[in-house]
């Protein structure tokens, strides 16, 4: 699940490289010190911008797909087998809790505030929300489109949020993204407008700062929309 960065004048391989488990899935910054990577099926803390990492927590299941933070302190994960994960003192300590069943195979997780947080599902395209703090979900289905995997997810209010979905999963080659919105708290999905021509490349992720303006990242290009997808702008990703 794509999150949060913070800007610099380039871009650089921390040394170490963060790369702890066989696969990076996700990072979510708090501020431009702290954030926290899920590798493989562990979760690692960084304090220095990404310069160094430390091991805090390991998962039994082979995979931690998404993670998420409200602050240092409180913070949320998620992956296969219907596992999704909270820690309320930096990541020292994390709770494992079942949400559905274990063939739930969660890939997205997000926290509006302590309270009311979601989880997007791709093996049954299950959309669960909760308003108690994970103690119980609702869960509903999403009409998506074809192999669709979320990816990114954002709420911008109570009821208004914004998906967005790869056709294939982390790691693999090829694939695209389509944007799904929702103006009813979750109960149900459309999808926007796809770029022109952006099956050619390869979009595989996301970021919305409201229900109007969004990117869309894919091979060496970014999309970028300013009126929820109705038109889009294409920048090369590489000078």
């Amino acid at each position: 699940c794509f999150n949060i960065s913070y800007s610099q004048s380039g871009w650089v391989w921390q040394n170490p490289k963060p790369g702890i488990g066989p696969a990076n899935y996700s990072t979510f910054f708090v501020n431009e010190n702290t954030g926290w990577l899920s590798s493989g099926n562990s979760i690692s803390i960084s304090t220095n911008g990404g310069e160094s990492w430390t091991k805090q927590f390991e998962s039994s299941v082979y995979a931690i797909y998404s993670l998420n933070f409200l602050n240092t302190q409180t913070g949320y994960a998620c992956g296969p087998y219907g596992r999704i994960y909270s820690t309320t003192n930096g990541g020292t300590n994390w709770q494992t809790k079942i949400v559905g069943d274990t063939i739930n195979f969660f890939s997205c997780v997000y926290f509006r505030d302590a309270q009311t947080g979601f989880l997007g599902e791709y093996r049954n395209q299950y959309f669960y929300k909760t308003t108690n703090a994970g103690v119980n979900w609702i869960r509903s289905s999403i009409a998506l489109t074809g192999v669709a995997i979320p990816v990114y997810m954002n709420f911008f209010s109570e009821n208004d949020g914004i998906i967005v979905t790869s056709s294939t999963f982390f790691g693999s080659s090829g694939g695209n993204s389509t944007c799904y919105k929702t103006t009813n708290g979750g109960l149900n999905w459309s999808a926007l407008l796809n770029p022109p021509g952006s099956n050619s490349y390869f979009l595989r992720n996301g970021f919305f700062l409201n229900m109007q303006t969004g990117w869309l990242s894919g091979q060496d290009t970014i999309f970028k929309t300013t009126n929820s997808g109705v038109n889009w702008s294409r920048s090369p990703a590489k000078g």
